[in-house]
C-alpha cells in the first residue's frame, strides 16, 4: 500500500512536471511567434517608409523634369517669336528699301 502510494505521488509530480513544461514549452512558442510578428511588422513598416520616400523622390524628379521641359518649351517659344519680329522687320525693311527706289 505504501509503495502504491509513492508511486501515485510520483506519478502525479511528473504528470505536474510535464504540465509545467508544456505550459512553458506553449509560453516560449507564444513570446516567439509574437517576435515574429513584431520583427515582420518592422520590416513591412521599413519597406512602406521605404516605398514613400522613393515615391516622394521620384515625384520630385519628375517635377524638375517637367520644370524642365516647360523652361525649354518656354525658350523655344521666346526664340521663335524673336525670329518671326526679326523676319518681320526684315521684310519692312526691305519693304522700305523697294518704296524708296520706286520713288
Amino acid at each position: 500500500m505504501q509503495q502504491q502510494l509513492e508511486r501515485t505521488q510520483t506519478e502525479a509530480a511528473q504528470r505536474e512536471h510535464r504540465m509545467f513544461n508544456d505550459i512553458a514549452e506553449r509560453e516560449h512558442r507564444l513570446l516567439s511567434d509574437a517576435a515574429e510578428r513584431d520583427r515582420r511588422a518592422g520590416e513591412l513598416e521599413a519597406q512602406r517608409e521605404q516605398r514613400l520616400l522613393d515615391d516622394a523622390r521620384q515625384a520630385r524628379e519628375l517635377d524638375a523634369q517637367r520644370e524642365q521641359f516647360l523652361l525649354h518649351d518656354a525658350k523655344c517659344a521666346r526664340e521663335a517669336l524673336l525670329a518671326d519680329v526679326q523676319l518681320q522687320r526684315d521684310r519692312e525693311a526691305q519693304r522700305e528699301i523697294y518704296l524708296r527706289r520706286d520713288l
